[in-house]
């Protein structure tokens, strides 16, 4: 049996600002459990955004259920590239258990960057090394020019900012470009960065956000942000490198 696939379509309103989703259907699911047959039923929310999750009805019994069910976001037009959407496709095993079958989500791309902690000289290194499949939503070409911004966050606000140069004409840039910052051991519980992919438009225009990740304590982040900080602070001294999808 082939690999399990979700079908569906999207379309953003610019006038009234709403992002519809139609959720057409599944095929191949595998059951969870000892389920002989899946009970689906699709979760949906747009991240970083995970309290608002909007829910298709369950098909009983059905590994290749037809949803045909329609669903609405409402998402300002200027947020809509630095959110991503995601399902989550559930079953219920015969003791009504909800049991996970997989995710479906619109990759941005991933961001590979490095950090160290120095506890004796109180710095703290993010170093950007290179990003793959970078994607500006709505462009099919992969002749991107991109930068990434690092922002160090506390309190709330950007306190701090650096950027890389631009890498032109690729979706694969390597920029391995380091940024030092300041890092009193009482900081590490109350700060966290935000590394932001950005794209400069080829004719002139708004700048583009690609896509972003957050690294940082349980209070800021959420895995994998949250185990690459607990790995650095793990192991002082030392580069720990990372792969990170972009959201």
């Amino acid at each position: 049996m082939g690999p399990s696939r979700l079908c569906f379509s999207l379309n953003y309103s610019h006038y009234n600002e709403k992002l519809q989703v139609k959720l057409i259907r599944a095929t191949r699911l595998t059951p969870k459990g000892n389920n002989v047959v899946a009970t689906p039923y699709v979760k949906m929310c747009l991240l970083p955004d995970r309290k608002r999750k909007l829910q298709s009805t369950r098909r009983h019994r059905n590994s290749n259920p037809a949803f045909n069910e329609d669903f609405v976001f409402s998402v300002p037009a200027e947020e809509l590239r630095m959110r991503t959407l995601k399902f989550t496709v559930c079953d219920f095993d015969r003791f009504s258990r909800q049991q996970v079958i997989g995710h479906v989500q619109l990759e941005k791309g991933q961001l590979l960057f490095s950090l160290q902690y120095l506890p004796t000289a109180c710095r703290l290194t993010v170093a950007i090394l290179k990003g793959k499949d970078l994607r500006v939503e709505g462009e099919e070409t992969t002749e991107i020019d991109t930068y990434v911004k690092v922002s160090m966050i506390m309190g709330g606000k950007a306190v701090k900012k650096r950027k890389t140069p631009v890498v032109k004409k690729t979706c694969n840039p390597v920029f391995n470009q380091a940024f030092v910052f300041s890092m009193p051991p009482s900081y590490l519980e109350n700060v966290s960065f935000v590394i932001s992919v950005i794209a400069t438009p080829k004719r002139g225009g708004n700048k583009i956000h690609v896509g972003r990740a957050v690294v940082g304590p349980y209070m800021y982040s959420t895995s994998p942000g949250l185990s690459h900080w607990t790995d650095m602070l793990g192991s002082p001294r030392s580069a720990v490198a990372q792969w990170h999808s972009l959201i």
